[in-house]
Parts: structure tokens; C-alpha cells; sequence
């Protein structure tokens, strides 16, 4: 009997199935991650530059409350502003302001 309960009891190995996809590296991949952001972003970017255009410049985190969202979105929308020449970023880290660019 101990034998029979042994061997109905045993422990099962597990399974594990692992499949690797192979993705070509595409030198526009970059591009069409940030085409998926730029759908929700142009709704920021004239928010964040009527807001510039009024008091001056902005933090991250002030821009964040001006469009409601993370400090890492309104960065990301003002930092696509500052890659255009629309807008220009002084300081670093925390103490990163961003105007609007002086044409």
C-alpha cells in the first residue's frame, strides 16, 4: 500500500515551453514608437505652449499639472518641442526649466 500511495503522490515535472521570436532590427523603430505617442501628445503640445507663451517657462512636473497627466508624458511632449527648435530646455535634471525659443 505505501508503495502504491508513493507513486500516486509523486511529484510531476513541469514543462516550461519557451518560444523566441527572431524580429529584424528596423532602423525606424524608433519613429514608430514615438508615431504612437504623438496621436495622444498633440493634444499636450498646444496646451504646454499657450501655458509657455503666458507665464514664461516650466518645470516638468508644472507641465504635468497643466496637462493633467505623469511628469514622465509632459516630459516626453516637451522634450518632442525642444528636439523641433520650438522650444529650448536650461538646467538640468530637477532644475530643468523649458521657454519658448527666441526666434
Amino acid at each position: 500500500m505505501t508503495a502504491f500511495i508513493q507513486n500516486q503522490f509523486r511529484p510531476q515535472a513541469l514543462i516550461f515551453e519557451v518560444l523566441l521570436i527572431r524580429v529584424p532590427f528596423n532602423s525606424n523603430m524608433g519613429d514608430k514608437m514615438s508615431d504612437n505617442h504623438s496621436v495622444s501628445d498633440k493634444k499636450y503640445r498646444s496646451v504646454l505652449l499657450e501655458y509657455l507663451t503666458k507665464n514664461g517657462e516650466m518645470s516638468a512636473t508644472e507641465a504635468a499639472d497643466v496637462v493633467e497627466r505623469s511628469a514622465k508624458t509632459a516630459r516626453r511632449v516637451l522634450l518632442q518641442l525642444v528636439k523641433e527648435g520650438v522650444v529650448t530646455a536650461t538646467g538640468v535634471n530637477r532644475n530643468r526649466r523649458y521657454r519658448i525659443t527666441q526666434q
